[in-house]
């Protein structure tokens, strides 16, 4: 497509009673398939969606779409968002399921998370999302978060980092991070991003250069993964150092997120997450203030697999020349 925020298939080849099924559309929008006589005559009865039929919802945002060709239509084109793409299915006269969508995608796909008690679910009997993700999606999840880590020196050697060390794969297909809480907890400064791409020219006694080791790590540590940073929701009604105002640790995130290519999920700055999904304002859902309860992740988790589907391959950025993280001994795969 021309526009950037559009991808296309070419033209593909039906006959009259095929039907084509679209997985991973997006639900609310007007268009997914256009119609043509030709390779290059479309034909305007059958443009923007008429048609199409839903079977069945994959989450909030997203469904499973079927189109059964009517006479006088030789070629079909479909239409996704390009964000999308990367988990758009188009299947003729293959039905799909959401367990065969979601095992198509992501079954036996491996997952690191790393990460702090919210990674954890340390109110939730260390389920969190990862548990989640892995019943519904059918991916290989390693959580490796733990309880109290901070991204800087703010607890010691407790340190996100440090548990790459811990991973249960010599490759993974995705890292998912978080973290930041326990940094606010306390109060340590948040820092200054760095314009280099040197590991010794991180400050990891602040939030920002410890942030950067963690990505340069991660991308040294896993080079094929495709990797996203979740930044947590707000939670105004904590009383532990800065917690009630994380607003420089999700802006310096989102900018360190930019400049090493890490895809990310801002729940900070997300309204819909905070007033309406989690209702933060309240106990109902963080009950400690802090701390998801088994029902917030029930109520989190689609949110999180909604962007988790989008997360697409990004290059690291160009790095001058430094020296590699040193290799961790092979560990055998499960």
């Amino acid at each position: 497509s021309t526009d950037p925020k559009y991808r296309t298939t070419p033209p593909i080849p039906v006959v009259e009673g095929d039907i084509i099924t679209l997985s991973g559309a997006v639900t609310a929008q007007g268009f997914h398939l256009v119609t043509m006589k030709d390779q290059t005559t479309y034909l305007a009865q059958y443009t923007n969606g008429k048609g199409l039929t839903k079977v069945e919802d994959l989450d909030s945002k997203t469904c499973i779409f079927n189109f059964t060709v009517p006479a006088g239509v030789s070629f079909v084109r479909v239409i996704a968002n390009a964000d999308q793409a990367p988990s758009y299915l188009i299947t003729k006269n293959q039905m799909v399921t959401k367990v065969g969508y979601n095992a198509y995608f992501f079954g036996g796909k491996k997952v690191l998370f790393l990460g702090d008690s919210i990674s954890y679910g340390s109110a939730d009997s260390g389920r969190a999302w990862a548990w989640r993700m892995a019943n519904s999606l059918g991916i290989a999840s390693d959580n490796q978060s733990i309880s109290g880590w901070s991204v800087s020196t703010a607890r010691g050697n407790r340190r996100i980092v440090e548990q790459m060390k811990n991973a249960k794969h010599n490759a993974y297909d995705y890292v998912i991070m978080e973290g930041g809480t326990n940094d606010a907890w306390e109060s340590f400064p948040v820092g200054e991003i760095t314009n280099s791409f040197d590991p010794k020219d991180f400050d990891i006694t602040t939030f920002s250069g410890a942030l950067e080791e963690l990505f340069y790590t991660a991308r040294n540590r896993f080079p094929t993964a495709r990797f996203g940073f979740i930044i947590i929701y707000k939670m105004p009604l904590a009383t532990k150092g800065k917690v009630n105002d994380m607003e420089d640790i999700a802006n310096a995130t989102i900018e360190i997120c930019n400049k090493w290519n890490v895809d990310y999920l801002d729940l900070y700055h997300d309204d819909y997450v905070n007033n309406t999904l989690l209702e933060v304002n309240t106990t109902k859902y963080i009950a400690d203030t802090v701390h998801p309860s088994p029902d917030a992740y029930n109520r989190l988790t689609p949110y999180i697999e909604q962007w988790f589907k989008t997360i697409g391959e990004t290059p690291a950025p160009e790095i001058p020349d430094v020296p590699d993280v040193p290799d961790e001994p092979d560990v055998p795969d499960e």
